[in-house]
């Protein structure tokens, strides 16, 4: 499915939310008009560029080259501005209210990519992720292997979380893979996969989305995605995070209505399904509301319990919830790799609490 950005009407959103319930994801287009560009002057600014010096590093036929380290460091977690954090929510605003409610932390980094072109003959292999040479920041320009963005994280935020990916350039090579579905089965992935791991084939089949200049795709924090087999022109795309009300993180919050509770309990009575009901009800826990839900095993609604039980002070009785989050027949390290990274850490009460006064001025 593909959402025109231009054209959210309550249908299309409807429409939407139900394939991403399904499949974790939806594919945007036009983007070129307002998404695209703020991405394009923040990466100016951040290369030191002029837009038409841009525009020529863009054309994916152009003579390609390893950036120096001090350039793939800047790319590899770009300060989200205060400029571009504002045109995201301004132009996605009733867009990111439906996929996750109406109170929304924007990520403070986000990453700027240049897959392809000439590469170290290794990191062309997708089966060679960039972490053999992560210290050099190389993972701007080789293919990442496929992984979960919330389980691959070495702090808390939320399953329900979101990857906005939009493609600056159009490049039929190093595709965007995704794997339909794969986030409703729960936190599996504590190393990144190799291409050839036997477990894939407990999942469905990828697709492969080639980048289009105007085009992005929106995804749930557990699905399970990486890059395509790099080739010899370049793909460029940044990718940023959205999530809803996070007790976890310490910093600020943007509203999208006035309302912010009246909407969350409208969304609790229209979800479609647990992937776009858990947002939902993790934010009201967060804000206080005594919020329970019946929690299959591998459901993100066993991370909301989790939640309302660390919000009653109970860590002992929130743990069993988050046990039952963890795909054991999937994950190949003990649960514990989860637990000791995720469990029982400190959450930012005070910030909850004013962010609370706020929703119920």
């Amino acid at each position: 499915m593909v959402l025109n950005v231009n054209n959210l009407t309550p249908a299309a959103l409807g429409e939407a939310a139900r394939f991403f319930e399904a499949n974790g994801y939806v594919q945007l287009a036009g983007l070129e008009k307002s998404v695209a560009p703020a991405f394009k002057q923040s990466l100016g600014e951040t290369l030191e560029m002029s837009p038409d010096q841009l525009e020529r590093l863009l054309d994916p036929e152009a003579e390609a080259a390893i950036f120096e380290k001090a350039v793939r460091q800047k790319l590899s977690r770009i300060v989200t501005s205060p400029q571009l954090s504002q045109s995201l929510i301004r132009d996605l605003s009733s867009l990111l209210t439906a996929f996750i409610g109406p109170i929304v932390h924007v990520s403070g980094t986000y990453h700027g990519q240049f897959k392809g072109g000439a590469l170290p003959e290794a990191s062309k292999d997708i089966a060679h992720y960039h972490n053999e040479t992560a210290a050099d920041f190389m993972e701007v320009h080789g293919a990442y292997r496929t992984h979960q963005d919330f389980t691959g994280a070495s702090l808390p935020t939320s399953p329900s979380g979101l990857t906005l990916w939009v493609a600056l350039n159009s490049c039929p090579e190093s595709t965007l893979r995704i794997y339909p579905g794969s986030h409703r089965v729960g936190m599996f992935c504590h190393k990144m996969w190799k291409a050839d791991d036997p477990r894939m084939a407990l999942l469905a089949p990828p697709i492969e989305i080639a980048a289009q200049v105007g085009t992005g795709v929106l995804f749930n924090a557990l699905l399970f995605h990486g890059t395509g087999k790099v080739g010899t022109r370049r793909r460029v795309s940044c990718d940023l995070r959205f999530f809803q009300l996070c007790g976890f993180l310490p910093s600020d919050v943007h509203f999208l209505s006035n309302r912010p509770k009246d909407v969350l309990q409208r969304q609790r009575r229209e979800a479609a399904g647990p992937t776009m009901l858990a947002p939902v009800l993790e934010q009201l826990a967060f804000l206080g509301e005594d919020v329970s839900a019946d929690a299959p095993a591998l459901s993100p609604l066993n991370w909301v319990n989790y939640i309302v039980q660390l919000m009653h002070g109970e860590p002992d009785a929130a743990l069993p919830h988050l046990l039952r989050f963890i795909n054991t027949d999937l994950l190949e390290d003990p649960p514990t790799v989860f637990t000791q990274k995720f469990h029982n850490r400190p959450l930012q009460i005070d910030r909850l609490r004013a962010v609370n006064d706020r929703a119920t001025a």
